[in-house]
């Protein structure tokens, strides 16, 4: 009813409300699935059958079928029922399951890195993941198979079975290794998850002209906290990740050891700068406790130096070392041996000039000492540089060219970087 007053130019307006059933949600149904079950899509349903109808469930709930890999799209029609409930038709259309993908990348010490992949995303009808990728470079060659079981027993629990084989040859030792592990991990909170599995790994190292075969047993527990915004490209936010993994040398039952490393990242965006400048900083530390360094074997020490680690200096080359034949030219060099901890730390300024176009520089240090004992600053190598970033809407593409600031024999003047992602 309205009522309008001309002399106060006003109007006095009243609503007659009648109380009405409440809605609840009814079926829910699928249409248009031809190699998904029904059943497994249930699990992103943010809503059951009897809940008070809510448009937020249901934007919600299109959203995570969206977001589960195997759906392109998810259009509900309702449909009322006599008894004030609300039956959902999800118009499913199926995103292609296979996928082939190539990938390239390129530092100054290991020179090209190349690597193929093959993936089915719906390998038996309800989103298991078929992952099959081969990568080679100088210095490593490797083949795994994965195959990952979403929602395993539990909603969000995930069950990834993996098989590799692979080759490495860097200075510090050559390694040939086969692995099969089984991780389960689970989201105990939105930004936290936790996992934990069995891993197996039968490996043959030469070190300094030893040869030794290992039969190595691992048990992998990881925690990983996470408040970025954006995984491959960060900009606000914080993450960190626990791993503790006991190993057992099961050719040699006296051999014991614990392998622990705790990581962590902050970025922080001024935006109301021109550049919108990115301040992100990186922490990393390390220790394997348990057994002398001889005795653990070389590829599970910890190295420090290049991509991913301190910019500047080559591959393994922070820490202590002997001298040793190198493998190609026969020759006496100096090469690691890998260390019981490490510390490394890194600091960028991310600037953004245009939508597509950015630049960083940045400063990393770091050092793998024999002990255990976890020394922050002490003994680091530096390195720094300048880096180019174009963006794009997948992931920025990735320049850096670093200079070792504490420079050793046999460092080059520059190392040069080019990958996917931000370097963390």
């Amino acid at each position: 009813e309205v009522i309008v007053d001309h002399e106060s130019q006003s109007a006095n307006i009243t609503w007659q409300l009648k109380p009405s059933p409440q809605s609840t949600f009814g079926e829910i149904r699928y249409q248009g699935l031809k190699r998904i079950e029904g059943k497994y899509l249930n699990h992103y349903l943010a809503f059951s059958k009897g809940d008070c109808f809510q448009q937020a469930q249901l934007d919600k709930t299109r959203l995570q079928l969206l977001q589960s890999g195997i759906v392109a799209s998810a259009d509900p029609k309702l449909t009322d029922a006599n008894d004030n409930s609300v039956d959902v038709t999800f118009s499913i259309l199926e995103r292609k399951q296979k996928t082939f993908g190539l990938g390239v990348g390129y530092d100054t010490d290991v020179k090209g890195k190349f690597s193929s992949s093959w993936q089915h995303r719906n390998l038996l009808g309800k989103g298991e993941h078929l992952d099959i990728e081969w990568v080679y470079s100088k210095i490593s060659q490797g083949l795994t198979g994965s195959v990952t079981v979403p929602h395993f027993k539990h909603k969000n629990q995930t069950l990834t079975l993996n098989a590799e084989l692979s080759e490495e040859t860097p200075d510090a030792y050559e390694a040939l290794t086969g692995e099969f592990s089984v991780k389960l991990q689970r989201p105990v909170r939105k930004t936290l998850t936790v996992g934990g599995g069995v891993r197996l790994a039968f490996s043959r190292i030469d070190e300094i002209d030893e040869e030794e075969d290992y039969s190595l047993l691992g048990v992998p527990l990881t925690a990983d906290y996470s408040k970025r915004n954006d995984l491959l490209n960060p900009t606000q936010g914080w993450a960190t990740g626990l791993t503790i993994e006991p190993v057992i040398n099961l050719y040699q039952t006296g051999t014991r050891f614990v392998r622990s490393t705790l990581a962590g990242s902050s970025y922080y965006t001024i935006e109301d700068w021109s550049w919108q400048p990115t301040v992100a900083v990186r922490a990393a530390v390390g220790t394997i406790t348990g057994e002398d360094l001889e005795q653990v074997p070389a590829d599970h020490r910890f190295y420090s130096g290049g991509g991913g680690s301190v910019r500047g200096y080559a591959y393994q080359s922070i820490g202590e070392k002997e001298p040793v034949i190198d493998r190609s030219t026969q020759q006496e060099i100096i090469a690691p041996v890998g260390g019981l901890s490490f510390s490394e730390v890194s600091l960028e300024l991310r600037n953004r000039i245009n939508k597509n176009w950015g630049v960083v520089l940045f400063v990393d240090g770091g050092y793998a000492s024999p002990s255990a004992d976890i020394t922050l600053g002490e003994n680091y190598r530096w390195g720094a540089g300048l880096g180019v970033r174009f963006h794009t809407d997948f992931a920025p593409f990735r320049l850096d060219i670093a200079t070792p600031l504490d420079k050793q024999d046999g460092d080059k003047d520059i190392q040069i970087y080019i990958a996917i992602g931000q370097a963390f």
